[in-house]
């Protein structure tokens, strides 16, 4: 009889048939010399079955019978590791929340994608003592065959599993056939936020070994402050009659040796005149075990690298070597756009180095152990590991019942499963300061279980799980998406535990903003300790469209009716690899040398030295002054010392005074190692600053003529010297700028309240879309022109309205024109009616034709910038293009603002336009429509206009991270109160000297505003 409850993958308490008690994660060698090189390739012991395998996909596991186990037709190729959506088969589901199926724990829907991998392998006689094959991931349950008899059975899709197979070989060729079932009862505690995907993730190979070999090899790391001694909590279990030998080195050189350990129980070693292991100073020291027979011959060598390190909570604050840390963290999924999530060694040390160089200093391995490598790589590099057990069941919060499996006692060894494996397999690491015990699961006894399974086995970490509101199972507290306020609440609350933001700041799109606010708060604070940007990456999936171009595609686009759209783009890294403005933004604000504050009368700098450890006796400041962007002196200073987490000024020992020019000088400072120290490398940059040490002041200017004004039907003909413009008594804007013949402005500007929601709008959106703001219009009720000696005055009084609604702006509109073509333009305005207490954006648009594509501004930058979000730019002079101007966000939004600009540029290196406003505005070019950008799904499919798009905005509101948080701190919004701003527009040709234009256009302004 047929039941549903008697297969593996539908059965809870099925965790596993015949896979080998959890152990540390280690490859054995054959001898010391190629155990120092902790490489697996130089281990005759290992034999790697990556490459290529037979595949057949089929819908669910109940039409994979003994045919297809025993017989290899109509089979495909596949290269494993890889998913096997991203290799053409399947389907892909993205969801943040929901389960695809129906809840009916344990139980999964026989229609259950399931692939059917096959390789040979040869064996030979020295292999037949003891072999085994081990799997480092597979998603997410699986059988596995050695020539056709069933060796066992595993799920934890991102959990090791070892058999051993060494009753199933025969000398000569050998067929191993696994059987992959993408969903199984597992996948109800597998419910985290990303594609789901089937396959076999991670590294495959088999491993030869002798009778006499280690089960597990346990080297808790530990460190005596006090007398510098490295301390290794060792258990060392044999298997066979014989001996081990422990051994440490330093850099290849053997510093003591242990002979004969006492095996199979918890000893301490100790080693005198350790070099303790930072996340800033990454000692590392090699440990061999090497074990022999009676004879005294070696039958294995395993190597660990080790760095010792001691961990405490002291009066409520987590401590490294008897110093409190901070975490400058992101969470980071493994996932490549082509493979799914599998990475190479190679791309997880490019990722995790550009982690480091960017100031990082931690990684939450969110939602599940990553690669055994990537903790390799930590130690190595030096970052702190926030090590996650793969656990996730937020589905049951939708439908009310987060306990439900977390108080089920029948999950109960289910839980405690998970997080042994990911412990067993990584303790021996100096990384992973933190275990946590999942996420976003409820709490209850299992929780529990958990917490008490990890303090009986491995004490010497604390525990930390986000879910367990009333911390009654963790060590480290922790909140997601907190606000400010919270965090202030937060620090001084009873009792005293390290807090840390385990998710904060969502990525996602254009964003986030307010990360200098929210890092001050919580560097200053005294329980708060870390904070994780959620996320690290994009996790969209390579395509091409029909036409052939590359793209990226996100949930809702494989023609799914069940998903959460681009809810997986959400990270400081695009899925093209590109790094977002965002990424940027975080590295400035968390740069381990810190400028407080700047003092130009005393050419002195407050400097704040955010290492934990490291003080800044190798740190140069490296000086540069500038003169509109050109260098005009430059300095080194190196004798200053600033000890770790401390502030102090340094002497600039230049007079600063003497830089009063008329023009805009800068002095940029750069903080670099002038030679190695711990993790970081000579030249490496670990803060900058920029201040202003004055700038252009604008001057009144002499003998202005007035246009001329001639009024005709429904609009004002405006002419001058060389320029002619009409000004339309319809909506109130400047029409067809003439200037020397060439046209210049095809519409002058106009009020604009609507921007292409961002994803971090999505809290205000609906709100916006109900005020119809992308339907705007500018109504004009009245027109008056007066002409003065020196210019000529239109006034134009009416509505900025949206249809179908009765809400509006009452707006005066002036034009004041000179005879050279100059305009200066005012806004003023009053809202009435129901219209919200707050707009996208307060600004003006207008259209210039496409070939005025360079682009020179004065503000911040030169990248991407907003109200909120420009610590990573700085004030100059920046020469750019339209394209450039734009940031290509995979889901299109609002983009390329650049924030506090006084003046810019637009010219066709013959002809333009200079606009200036003393008061700095926000300013952008594009060549796409606001409204086609708003509706379009996916950059490849924008409409790109032979037209370019110029905002020059009194307000542009914030980003906030209101995706998944806070929306924009309040002082960052754009609100719906009174308003009047204005700048100048001042037409050019033939000048090569474009600044002077920006100058002359500031000029402008100042004329007309002193009278």
């Amino acid at each position: 009889m047929f039941k549903l409850e008697n297969q593996d993958f539908s059965n809870n308490n099925i965790l596993h048939r015949n896979r080998k008690a959890p152990r540390t994660h280690f490859y054995p060698y054959s001898d010391v010399k190629s155990a120092l090189t902790s490489c697996a390739k130089n281990s005759n012991c290992i034999i790697d079955l990556n490459g290529e395998w037979k595949f057949k996909w089929f819908d669910s596991p109940f039409k994979v019978d003994e045919s297809v186990i025993n017989k290899t037709e109509n089979f495909d190729n596949i290269i494993v590791p890889i998913n096997w959506q991203y290799a053409g088969y399947g389907k892909n589901i993205y969801t943040d929340l929901w389960y695809p199926f129906p809840m009916d724990p344990p139980y999964i829907p026989a229609e259950n994608e399931t692939g059917v991998y096959k390789k040979k392998f040869d064996v030979t006689q020295d292999m037949l003592s003891n072999l085994s094959i081990r799997f480092e991931g597979v998603e997410s349950a699986y059988h596995v065959y050695i020539n056709g008899q069933m060796v066992g059975y595993s799920q934890g899709s991102r959990l090791p599993a070892e058999f051993d197979i060494t009753s199933y070989v025969n000398i000569g060729e050998n067929e191993i056939c696994v059987v992959v079932y993408q969903y199984c009862d597992g996948t109800y505690l597998e419910d985290q936020d990303m594609w789901w995907l089937g396959g076999i993730i991670r590294d495959v190979y088999l491993i030869c070994r002798q009778n006499i070999y280690l089960e597990n090899v346990i080297l808790d790391p530990d460190y005596d402050i006090v007398n510098h001694k490295g301390i290794l909590d060792t258990h060392i279990s044999l298997i066979g009659d014989g001996s081990v030998d422990i051994e440490v080195y330093k850099s290849d050189i053997l510093l003591k040796s242990f002979k004969n350990v006492i095996l199979n129980q918890n000893i301490k070693l100790y080693i005198d005149d350790i070099e303790p292991w930072t996340a800033e100073t990454p000692n590392l020291y090699k440990i061999i075990a090497v074990v022999k027979d009676k004879n005294n011959n070696i039958c294995e060598v395993i190597p660990q690298n080790v760095g010792f390190r001691h961990i405490e909570i002291v009066d409520g604050q987590l401590h490294v070597n008897g110093k409190k840390i901070f975490m400058k963290g992101v969470n980071r999924h493994e996932y490549n756009a082509r493979k799914g999530r599998v990475v190479t060694y190679q791309e997880a040390k490019e990722e995790l180095q550009l982690i480091k160089n960017a100031g990082m200093n931690a990684i939450r391995t969110a939602h599940y152990p990553n690669n055994p490598f990537t903790y390799d790589i930590c130690d190595e590099i030096g970052l702190y590991v926030i090590d996650e057990c793969d656990l996730e069941t937020h589905g049951f919060e939708i439908v009310g019942q987060d306990t439900r499996l977390c108080n089920d006692n029948d999950w109960k060894a289910a839980y405690i499963d998970r997080v042994e494996r990911m412990v067993q397999r990584d303790r021996n690491h100096a990384c992973i300061i933190i275990w946590s015990l999942g996420n976003e699961s409820g709490y209850g006894d299992n929780f529990k279980a958990m917490y008490d399974w990890c303090k009986l086995n491995e004490p010497t970490r604390p525990v930390h799980y986000e879910g367990d509101f009333k911390n009654q199972s963790v060590d480290v507290s922790s909140t997601m998406y907190s606000t400010i306020g919270r965090l202030k609440e937060i620090d001084i609350e009873e009792p005293k535990r390290p807090h840390i933001l385990c998710e904060f700041a969502h990525a996602m799109g254009n964003g986030p903003g307010s990360l200098r606010e929210y890092f001050e708060v919580c560097e200053n604070s005294n329980r708060i300790q870390g904070l994780f940007v959620w996320e690290l990456k994009d996790h969209g999936i390579y395509s091409r469209s029909e036409d052939g171009k590359e793209m990226y595609k996100y949930g809702g686009m494989f023609n799914e009716r069940f998903h959460n759209g681009n809810f997986c783009m959400d990270g400081l890294i695009m899925a093209n690899g590109n790094l977002s403005p965002g990424f940027y933004e975080y590295s400035k604000v968390i740069e381990n040398i810190h400028v407080i504050k700047f003092d130009k009368a005393n050419s002195t700098v407050l400097v704040k030295n955010r290492f934990d450890y490291i003080d800044t006796e190798r740190i140069m400041l490296k000086c540069s002054i500038k003169e509109n962007e050109k260098e005009i002196d430059s300095f080194n200073i190196t004798d200053f010392n600033i000890e770790s987490q401390s502030i102090a000024y340094i002497k600039l020992k230049k007079d600063l005074e003497k830089y009063n020019k008329n023009n805009l000088v800068t002095i940029d400072l750069e903080f670099v190692f002038d030679e190695d120290c711990g993790c970081y490398r000579k030249h490496d940059v670990v803060g900058t600053h920029r201040e202003i040490l004055c700038n252009y002041t604008p001057s009144t200017l002499n003998h202005m003529k007035p246009a001329n004004v001639e009024i005709e039907q429904y609009k004002a003909v405006v002419k001058g010297d060389n320029f002619s413009f009409i000004i339309s008594f319809v909506d109130g804007r400047i029409y067809d700028y003439y200037y020397k013949n060439k046209i210049l402005i095809q519409k002058g500007p106009i009020l604009n309240y609507f921007r292409a929601f961002t994803d971090n709008d999505v809290k205000n959106a609906g709100d916006w879309n109900l005020k119809h703001l992308h339907s705007m219009r500018q109504v004009i009720y009245e027109v008056s022109v007066e002409k003065l000696d020196n210019e000529a005055r239109i006034y134009l009084k009416g509505k900025f309205s949206p249809q179908g609604l009765d809400w509006a702006t009452n707006i005066d509109i002036c034009y004041q024109v000179l005879a050279d073509g100059s305009i200066y333009v005012n806004y003023e305005g009053k809202f009435q009616g129901n219209c919200g207490n707050e707009l996208p954006k307060i600004g003006t648009q207008m259209q210039l034709p496409k070939e005025y594509s360079n682009v020179l501004y004065s503000g911040f930058g030169p990248d991407e910038c907003y109200c909120d979000s420009k610590e990573h730019t700085s004030y100059g002079i920046h020469k750019s293009d339209y394209i450039k101007m734009q940031t290509n966000y995979i889901y299109p939004q609002e983009n390329g603002n650049r924030t506090g600009v006084n003046w810019f540029v637009i010219d066709n290196n013959d002809i333009g336009i200079a606009v200036g406003s003393i008061s700095p505005k926000d300013f952008s070019v594009r060549d796409i429509e606001d409204y086609d950008l708003y509706k379009c799904n996916h950059e490849i499919y924008l409409n790109r206009e032979d037209y370019l798009l110029v905002n020059f905005d009194y307000k542009n509101s914030g980003l906030g991270s209101g995706s998944c948080g806070p929306v924009s701190l309040s002082s960052y919004k754009a609100y719906t109160i009174p308003f009047n701003f204005g700048f100048s527009i001042v037409p050019f040709d033939n000048n090569n000297d474009l600044i002077s234009l920006g100058h002359k256009a500031l000029d402008f302004e100042k004329t007309i505003i002193d009278k």
